[in-house]
C-alpha cells in the first residue's frame, strides 16, 4: 500500500484566498462585483467579469500563473466555501 503525501496549497493561492475573504464584504456590497466572477493574483484583485470563461481567458492573457491565482464567484456561498478551503489548506 502506498502512502499518499498531502498536496500543499501554493502560497499564491493562499494569499489570493485570504485577499478574497478580506475583500468579500465590499465585493458583496458593490453591485458591480456582486454575483460576478473575480480573479485574484496573490493578494490583489486583478479582474472582474460576469462570464467565468471570459475571465479565465483574461487571466491567461495576462500570463498570471494558476498556482498564484484564484477565480471565484461573489456569492454568499462562495465566501463560506473559501473559508472551508482556507482551513483545509492550513491543515496540509
Amino acid at each position: 500500500m502506498t502512502e499518499l503525501t498531502p498536496q500543499l496549497v501554493p502560497e499564491g493561492i493562499v494569499k489570493a484566498r485570504a485577499a478574497f475573504l478580506r475583500d468579500f464584504p465590499a465585493l458583496m456590497a458593490d453591485r458591480k462585483t456582486r454575483g460576478k466572477y473575480v480573479a485574484y493574483h496573490n493578494d490583489k484583485l486583478v479582474a472582474v467579469h460576469k462570464d467565468y470563461f471570459k475571465l479565465v481567458q483574461k487571466v491567461h492573457s495576462r500570463n498570471i500563473p494558476e498556482h498564484a491565482s484564484l477565480i471565484v464567484e461573489v456569492t454568499n456561498e462562495s465566501e463560506r466555501m473559501e473559508q472551508i478551503f482556507a482551513v483545509e489548506g492550513e491543515l496540509n
